[in-house]
């Protein structure tokens, strides 16, 4: 098959730095590559030089940058514009930072058209609105004239891909897609992506930290993966073969990292050290050469030689081939609710939001509470509400048995030093004008009485457990990659040693080896200090590794709650179901029969009466457009204690029809 993409010995070097070293791709019509490897090992910068986005000192340099037999390297930059953007698109990883926040996302659309097609008038608001319906935005039209910063980051991720395929392009390159997305608006996003490439003969690759997606992906389509470490391709073959008999002792450490295969042990199999740990050279591996310092070698493997190659695929590898005790509630919340008063427009008068609508649970100290949903459900609703970001509009809310509901400003600043937070995007999180070592040093400065030289001490020794190195202090935000931003995020909520940790996606943004280090932090702080947690995640393969319990949220309210064990394994509420099935997995024996979901889910400012599930439930019936179920008490294995209460809000259920 003819290359509709032929890259050959690509590197960019940034004043001596080599972030692409010797990369060597095709990609031909209609395929699917996917590209994995963790942050830092260029796989983004690998195709942001294809699109021509690297600004100096980058320098660009390759024996040949093909597409459609076109040599983008020689050609003039006017040429080069009217084939990137057009025949060749990208969807980048961090939408919100990509959108321009003073431009409503339909303005945004409508330019890439109007340049790239030279649509006008009728056409083009026809084709944007079309656009908007084909990523599946809920009021697409209402939504044309909406800003960034009014959307959800799963919506805005959307509205990157309507972009990015306005054009129908010939190639797409998608880096982290789904990054932030929960997984029913991942699997749909996944499913978008592989019926246009199926309908258009489109080529794609795939940009991901995320084994099973790129996995589940590929194999739709039987196409190749990609594994890149240091700046250059380590392995490369079919899907199957990646998957089944990882050949580069890196492949398979990256798959040994993997929350699916490590159920019920208690750490994961993390790669030491960091990405750039390694030197590189054309006569050794990057893995087997490591820099100077104490944590020697990364290569899991030394010295095992890796299985023989299979036909057609490509390895570098230069070998021949305790329980915690039960005590009293650091944490409770009795119908927790946040409701939003919003405008309805001008003589429209104001409607009410209810984003977080009577939640309860206990969290003791060493547990850990997930909460899982889709974009939208109420998650970082709560996240506000627990950290004291922003105070209930009724409910109570318990720490260390105290009411901060109704605290005075002195207990209340006591409260907040006990609950911290790991928010979902670190790069608008961190200050882009202070230093990791400030950023770090900051709450010991506020809340301790440490000295210059103590602060530095603690912020080196974090530094140093979250798996960065102490020269990255003096850096600025702007200068790590995403991965590298989110463990300073990690470290920065861990300084005070809080009893709660509230962590709204804390692993969203990295790959599976660096995600598999943070994991095993949060569970070494965890069995240390008997830290409790509120892990906040779409990821529910990281959920059934690091949670106790399990709260599944719809519509601003609990609708299944209770030990994992029994909530991931044997959901009861259809919309659980729904959220399991939608899991991408490594192994075809692991997945689970697709209950799709039909819609979207209700706008908040025109809620559904009766069970707000009802609109989107396969097993409706006619009480529950009426009536809305409560959260109650279901038969199952006897528990002793109210936190391992199995719960589910669900008529269905209630009346024994589900079982």
């Amino acid at each position: 098959m003819t290359a509709l993409l032929e890259i050959r010995n690509l590197r960019v070097n940034f004043g001596g730095f080599s972030a692409v070293d010797g990369v060597d791709l095709d990609v031909a019509e209609g395929e699917l590559l996917g590209i994995v490897g963790e942050s830092g090992s260029g796989k983004s910068v690998s195709m942001m030089a294809l699109m021509g986005l690297i600004d100096a000192p980058g320098i660009v340099s390759a024996d040949a940058l093909r597409f459609a037999g076109q040599d983008l390297l020689t050609m003039n930059a006017a040429r080069r514009r009217r084939i990137v953007g057009k025949d060749i698109a990208m969807v980048f990883q961090d939408a919100l930072n990509s959108l321009n926040p003073s431009h409503t996302v339909g303005d945004q659309v409508r330019e890439v058209l109007k340049v790239h097609l030279g649509l006008r008038g009728a056409a083009l608001e026809a084709r944007v609105l079309e656009l908007f319906e084909l990523v599946e935005i809920p009021g697409a039209k209402e939504r044309l004239k909406a800003y960034p910063h009014q959307m959800s980051g799963g919506m805005n991720q959307r509205v990157m891909i309507a972009m990015a395929i306005a054009c129908e392009p010939r190639l797409l390159i998608a880096d982290e897609p789904t990054t932030a997305l929960d997984v029913t608006i991942q699997a749909q996003v996944m499913d978008l992506l592989a019926r246009l490439q199926k309908e258009r003969g489109m080529a794609l690759v795939l940009i991901t930290h995320d084994l099973a997606v790129v996995a589940e992906m590929a194999r739709a389509v039987a196409h190749q993966v990609a594994v890149m470490y240091a700046g250059q391709v380590v392995e490369a073959a079919p899907v199957d073969a990646i998957f089944s008999q990882p050949r580069h002792p890196y492949t398979a450490a990256l798959l040994a990292a993997l929350p699916e295969h490590n159920q019920g042990a208690r750490r994961l199999a993390a790669l030491p050290g960091t990405g750039r740990q390694a030197a590189c050279s054309r006569r050794a591996a990057p893995m087997c050469r490591p820099a100077a310092g104490p944590s020697g070698p990364r290569c899991p493997r030394w010295p095992i030689a890796p299985p023989a190659a299979p036909f057609g695929a490509f390895s570098r590898c230069q070998r021949r081939q305790a329980r915690m005790a039960e005590t009293a509630a650091v944490m409770r919340a009795e119908a927790l609710a946040r409701h939003y008063r919003v405008s309805r427009g001008f003589l429209r008068g104001h409607t009410v939001v209810k984003a977080l609508n009577g939640v309860s649970f206990e969290l003791a100290p060493g547990r850990t509470l997930a909460v899982v949903g889709e974009s939208g459900c109420g998650k970082s609703t709560l996240a506000r509400q627990l950290t004291l970001i922003e105070p209930p509009t009724s409910g109570a809310l318990f720490i260390d048995q105290h009411d901060a509901a109704h605290a005075d400003q002195p207990t209340l600043k006591a409260l907040r030093q006990r609950v911290q937070m790991v928010f979902q995007n670190p790069y608008a999180s961190l200050n882009p004008r202070k230093t990791i070592a400030a950023a770090l040093a900051e709450p010991l400065l506020i809340n301790t009485r440490l000295d210059r030289a103590e602060r530095a001490e603690r912020v080196a020794q974090m530094l140093q457990r979250v798996g960065l190195r102490p020269e990255h202090a003096a850096r600025y935000p702007h200068m790590f990659s995403g991965g590298q931003r989110q463990r300073v995020a990690v470290a920065r909520a861990m300084m005070l040693q809080p009893a709660v940790v509230v962590a709204d996606e804390p692993t969203s943004a990295l790959d599976v080896s660096i995600q598999a280090q943070i994991l095993n932090l949060f569970m070494d702080l965890q069995e240390s200090t008997a830290t409790a947690y509120v892990f906040i995640s779409h990821n529910l393969a990281v959920v059934q590794h690091v949670a106790h319990d399990v709260m599944v949220m719809y519509f601003g309210s609990a609708v299944e709650q209770g030990p994992k064990a029994e909530v991931l394994k044997h959901p009861l509420h259809p919309y659980t179901q729904a959220l399991l099935s939608a899991v991408p997995a490594l192994h075809a024996a692991d997945r689970r029969q697709r209950v799709p979901l039909r819609g979207e889910m209700p706008s908040p400012l025109a809620p559904p009466t009766g069970c707000a599930f009802h609109t989107r439930c396969p097993l409706a019936q006619p009480r529950c457009r009426v009536e809305a179920p409560m959260l109650a008490p279901v038969s199952g294995p006897a528990t002793t204690t109210r936190r391992a209460l199995r719960q589910v809000a669900c008529h269905v259920v209630a009346d024994g029809a589900a079982r």
